[in-house]
């Protein structure tokens, strides 16, 4: 893995600052995926995946079920010395190790805590809130839930306007 590059949600990530760093770090060309998942409520399984670069362009999009595991071998291909960020890194991680298992697919480095980076955890420490744990906001789809995390990673290393749920300031200058 890149050196100082360890998971938000582990001791390298403290205070807003560190987060900033984080999220800049976590943003250069070749250095993580973000992973979005569809979850329907009440559902005992994810339906959908997405995949995409820290530049917005989408890797792998598929829905999630018998025969479909197209996204779930691109993870395992793309992940490489890559870290994995997602929303709720620790949520999305058990929902796609036990997708993968299901789906016949070798988590090999997707069950690694250490491969996930914490969003969610990012932008708290980044408002200097860290036991406060925002919600991300309605999304559609996997696609869309991965967009809108990597718009927050985005908006921390910029030192945006993160509070709130994800959609209502996101993207906004803070108070300077």
């Amino acid at each position: 893995m890149p050196t100082g590059t360890a998971p938000v949600d582990g001791p390298a990530c403290l205070t807003p600052e560190q987060a900033v760093q984080w999220a800049t770090t976590m943003l250069r060309p070749g250095v993580a995926l973000v992973i979005g998942i569809s979850i329907p409520t009440g559902s005992a399984a994810a339906t959908e995946i997405a995949v995409l670069d820290t530049d917005g362009r989408v890797r792998a999009h598929d829905w999630l079920g018998e025969g479909s595991s197209r996204a779930l071998h691109t993870m395992v291909q793309a992940v490489g010395s890559r870290h994995l960020l997602a929303y709720n890194a620790a949520n999305v991680r058990d929902w796609v190790v036990v997708d993968a298992l299901r789906a016949g697919v070798r988590v090999g480095p997707l069950a690694d805590p250490r491969r996930w980076g914490c969003i969610m955890r990012a932008r708290s420490m980044a408002l200097g809130t860290p036991d406060r744990l925002y919600p991300l906001g309605t999304t559609r789809g996997a696609v869309a839930a991965a967009g809108q995390a990597l718009t927050l990673v985005q908006d921390i290393a910029q030192r945006r306007a993160i509070g709130g749920s994800a959609g209502t300031d996101v993207g906004r200058a803070a108070p300077g």
